[in-house]
C-alpha cells in the first residue's frame, strides 16, 4: 500500500494532523518531525515531493536526486536551476 511520510516541522503541522485525523488517514500518513537520517528515508522511498513556498537550493531535493528518486517540486527559489521540468523532475506552481 501507499504511505505518505512527512518530514520536518512547520506552522502547518497542527492543521495537517487534524486533517489526517478527520480523513481517517492515520495509517497512511506518518509525520516524523525533524530527522537526521534523511538518506535512509530516501532509500526506502519511491518519490520526493518538495512543496516549499520558499527554497534556496533545496538540500532534500539534491539528496533525493542523488539517490535516483523522481522529484516533484515547486517552481520557487533555486529549484528551477536544479530541476528541468519534464527532464529530471517536474515543477509545479507553489
Amino acid at each position: 500500500g501507499t504511505r505518505l511520510i512527512l518530514v520536518g516541522e512547520g506552522s502547518e503541522r497542527r492543521r495537517i494532523e487534524l486533517l489526517v485525523k478527520q480523513l481517517g488517514l492515520q495509517k497512511k500518513v506518518l509525520m516524523t518531525g525533524f530527522r537526521s537520517d534523511i538518506p535512509e528515508l530516501l532509500r526506502c522511498s519511491d518519490i520526493l515531493v518538495l512543496c516549499s513556498d520558499m527554497e534556496g537550493a533545496g538540500l532534500a531535493l539534491l539528496e533525493a536526486m542523488s539517490c535516483g528518486l523522481p522529484v516533484v517540486a515547486t517552481r520557487v527559489g533555486g529549484i528551477p536551476e536544479i530541476v528541468e521540468d519534464g527532464k529530471n523532475g517536474f515543477l509545479v506552481a507553489p
